[in-house]
């Protein structure tokens, strides 16, 4: 028994020892697996030993690994995840107590699938497509706001989009809740915001909510931008240079809760080549100069609550001479002289974002924009404007019931102008086909005007059933420069049908005020209404799967009291316009190798004004727009893109003949029937091809584009020689190569 019990003592002691020996020997290798190129940590990832069969760790949210080996000596480590290429083998010895680094580079298919909420749940007359899809759109240089205008639908011979019978002017643009100065250089050269801070934007081409406005309300289109956060796990760096432009962006954490970005573009071409000069034109030119920031430093408070301040600018400037001895000047002697463009706008704001646990969301925005312009054309006008705006944006969204989503703002602008003007002014509008300043009076003024905007909206998400939706929704405006008081109703359905079929509709009504020109009470009629516009869509999607998606919608909008020049009152709201016509659109989200898509637009705008009884056609009317996009990512590192676009030739007012000469000896031209013409259809490819090049610590991407590959000669106008006897074409860019790089460290 003695025996026994001293051999079953034996047993449980030598069991004692047996996880104690284990453990003595057990050995922990730790390390951290990044993102090859960015230094991102990847969360979820196997590490392996090949000397250790069956054991592996699993990576951290901030990518850190712990693997526990049996015994010392040499290991060898390898990281493997879906969407990225295997890690190169690294050699570690148990000894060695230093941080293990192992890089995984993105392979053709990138698992990086984050759930975003939808910012506004509507669908109605909405485009949504992320920033990095359109930052591969051929011809967009990496913008993704400038291939905005690769959409159906959306004009771009401008510069900046016209969309749906709407001038450029007529759109809205927020970016992170707030409004911004101006979305494009040069009118459409290029964007104010650094491409790669873009997350998405959401597109609404008419009939959007009453949630969507800046000071006043519009009658044209909605472009709401998302702005990205600032990066949270480290400092980064990233810099760009093109043949246009040189950018950088740095940003990253300031504390765990903390964080920050900063960015700033100029363009240098002004630094080689300080002007440009024709001797045989007797003309001189600086070179263009444009430039922009950024910044945003994002607090957050607790889980509830976001603090965001938000800072951005940008300017433009341009000179030139034209000498006595150009051709201009024989053809207009009031062109002699110098003449100069400076436009200049700088935002800061706050926004407060409070988000409870069942789901009411809450955003308050306060903010500072101030807009300055200057422009001089040689003797014929000269005027700078200074504009300051201090704004005030509330907006709530709650769920009181289930199948209800209210959502109410409020807003208040008010807003400071000073206006120093000289200048020959014609008391014309698009609605008059002679509109020229020879015969014009001079108007020299210094003026100061504030102007207040308020406004209160709400909108009702009503889910009837599963498959049935409306919404409801009211915007009421005041501005006390016309004292009028503008209730405006929206309305709103989506029906999901079976085989993720989706039908819309939505109708409502816009008001917008006149440009400060016609209404200003020393230049036109102070007593102008606001221009009217109904909107009306009817719109079906089809998800085919796989990324693949259908989209069609027709529309229809009329607009009223548009300004018209009057001869009593100067201006009048006398103007009458529609459009109407049908998007289609064929799409493939990026997902994997493939992604783009054909858009076919058919439409028609017009004009009248109701003293005349005749429509006619309007500046923007392009009755056939296609637009076919495609991207393809061939490996990990080559991706190629192209762009073709069509769409019809704008309309123009012809000279039809000569009447006589003006006060300064140039010939006056008769126009003929306005708008009554058009220039031949436009059409043109860009190609794209960019190559990534991945390093340990930092990575470089490198694109190449050619626009109009083909060297289509499109023509843009028509230049009339001195007596407008003959007339030459003036044609749009040749073929044109760019380049350029960027680096993120």
């Amino acid at each position: 028994m003695q025996k026994s019990i001293t051999a079953l003592c034996l047993s449980i002691f030598l069991l004692t020892l047996i996880p104690v020996h284990a453990q003595e020997g057990a050995f922990e290798l730790r390390g951290n697996v990044f993102v090859k190129g960015s230094r991102k940590p990847l969360e979820g990832i196997t590490v392996t030993a090949k000397q250790q069969s069956g054991v592996f760790a699993v990576t951290d949210e901030n990518g850190s690994f712990s693997l526990t080996v049996l015994s010392p000596g040499r290991y060898t480590l390898r990281a493997a995840a879906l969407g990225f290429k295997k890690s190169n083998p690294i050699e570690v010895e148990t000894t060695d107590a230093s941080t293990i680094i192992l890089y995984l580079e993105p392979g053709v298919i990138i698992p990086d699938f984050v759930v975003k909420a939808e910012r506004n749940p509507d669908n109605l007359s909405k485009t949504i497509i992320e920033g990095e899809e359109l930052r591969l759109v051929a011809g967009s240089r990496g913008d993704p706001l400038l291939a905005l205008t690769s959409l159906p639908g959306v004009s771009s011979d401008s510069g900046e989009p016209a969309i749906r019978g709407s001038r450029p002017g007529d759109n809205i643009y927020i970016v992170d809740f707030l409004p911004v100065g101006h979305l494009f250089h040069m009118g459409g050269l290029i964007s104010t915001i650094n491409g790669d801070l873009v997350e998405d934007f959401n597109l609404y081409k008419s009939a959007f909510g009453p949630e969507l406005y800046v000071a006043d309300d519009v009658i044209g289109s909605a472009i709401d931008v998302r702005l990205r956060e600032p990066r949270k796990d480290r400092l980064g760096l990233k810099v760009h240079i093109s043949f246009l432009e040189s950018d950088f962006l740095v940003e990253g954490p300031v504390t765990e809760t903390q964080s920050f970005y900063f960015g700033a573009r100029r363009s240098y071409f002004d630094l080689f080549l300080s002007e440009i000069v024709s001797e045989e034109d007797d003309f001189t030119m600086t070179v263009p100069v444009y430039d922009d920031y950024q910044g945003k430093y994002l607090w957050t408070v607790n889980g509830s609550n976001t603090l965001s301040f938000q800072l951005s600018g940008s300017s433009d400037a341009v000179e030139f001479t034209i000498g006595e001895n150009s051709e201009i000047a024989e053809k207009d002697p009031e062109m002699v002289g110098d003449s100069a463009y400076d436009i200049a706008d700088h935002n800061q704001g706050v926004v407060w974002t409070y988000r409870s646990k069942n789901g009411t969301v809450n955003k308050l925005g306060l903010g500072r924009l101030d807009l300055t312009m200057s422009f001089k054309l040689a003797r014929i006008f000269d005027f700078e404007v200074g504009q300051e705006n201090y704004f005030l944006k509330e907006q709530a969204t709650l769920r009181p019931w289930d199948d209800h989503e209210i959502t109410v703002g409020a807003g208040y602008v008010t807003s400071s102008i000073g206006l120093t003007f000289d200048a020959k002014f014609p008391n014309c509008t698009e609605f008059d086909t002679d509109c020229s300043y020879k015969d014009a009076d001079r108007i020299q003024f210094d003026d100061h005007l504030k102007v207040n905007f308020s406004s209160v909206f709400a909108k009702d998400r009503w889910t009837i059933t599963d498959n049935l939706t409306l919404i409801g929704g009211m915007r009421v405006t005041h501005d006390d420069l016309t004292d009028i008081l503008i209730a405006d109703p929206r309305l709103g359905a989506e029906l999901g049908l079976a085989d993720d079929v989706t039908l819309s509709a939505g109708v409502g009504r816009y008001h917008q005020m006149p440009e400060f020109k016609y209404i200003s009470e020393k230049l036109g009629n102070a007593h102008l209404d606001k221009v009217e516009s109904d909107h009306y869509v009817l719109g079906a999607e089809k998800k085919i799967g796989q990324g693949w998606s259908v989209k069609t919608e027709g529309f229809y909008k009329s607009f009223d009291k548009l300004v018209t020049s009057d001869p009593v009152n100067t201006f009048a709201n006398n103007g009458v316009g529609r459009a109407y016509g049908a998007d289609f659109m064929v799409r493939k989200a990026h997902t994997e190798r493939l992604s783009g898509w054909l858009g076919f637009t058919l439409s028609k705008a017009e004009r009248k004004d109701q003293g005349q009884g005749e429509y006619f056609d309007f500046d923007y009317d392009r009755p056939v727009d296609i637009k076919l996009v495609a991207n393809y990512k061939l490996t990990s590192r080559w991706t190629f893109g192209a762009k073709w676009t069509y769409h019809s030739g704008s309309p123009y007012t012809p000279v039809v003949g000569i009447d006589g000469t003006y006060e300064d000896g140039s010939v006056r031209p008769v126009e003929g029937k306005l708008n009554s013409e058009r220039i031949p259809d436009y059409h043109s490819l860009d190609l794209r091809a960019e190559r990534l090049y991945f390093y340990k610590k930092w990575k470089m991407n490198l694109y190449f584009e050619i626009m109009n590959a083909y060297f289509r000669k499109n023509i843009e106008s028509y230049e009339y020689n001195e007596d407008y006897s003959e007339k030459k074409p003036v044609y749009g860019l040749p073929i044109i190569p760019f380049i350029g790089v960027r680096a993120e460290f």
